[in-house]
């Protein structure tokens, strides 16, 4: 399912970690959406979010899955509180 790369292994360890039948979750800077795909197997609904429009606009051209991008930054996130049932944040991290 994932790539052999250290990133990959981490989204494949959370993938791994997460339940299934979750309602929604959201992928903080998700890039492409390479890794964001894989929890659709989780969750029905699932978010990338990325501040950088170049990937969002490569990840929505290449997706043809029910996924949704939305263009914005993770210190101001465009949704009310609750909307969520899991946040992820693995490509971000090393920016924090």
């Amino acid at each position: 399912m994932f790539a052999e790369n250290s990133l990959y292994d981490v989204h494949q360890m959370i993938y791994k970690l997460l339940p299934g039948n979750i309602d929604k979750i959201l992928d903080i800077a998700c890039q492409t959406g390479e890794c964001t795909k894989h929890f659709l197997d989780k969750s029905k609904y699932v978010v990338g979010l990325d501040l950088q429009f170049s990937f969002l606009f490569e990840a929505k051209n290449k997706d043809e899955t029910e996924l949704r991008f939305v263009n914005a930054r993770a210190e101001g996130l465009p949704f009310q509180d609750g909307v969520f049932d899991y946040c992820i944040m693995i490509d971000m991290l090393e920016c924090v």
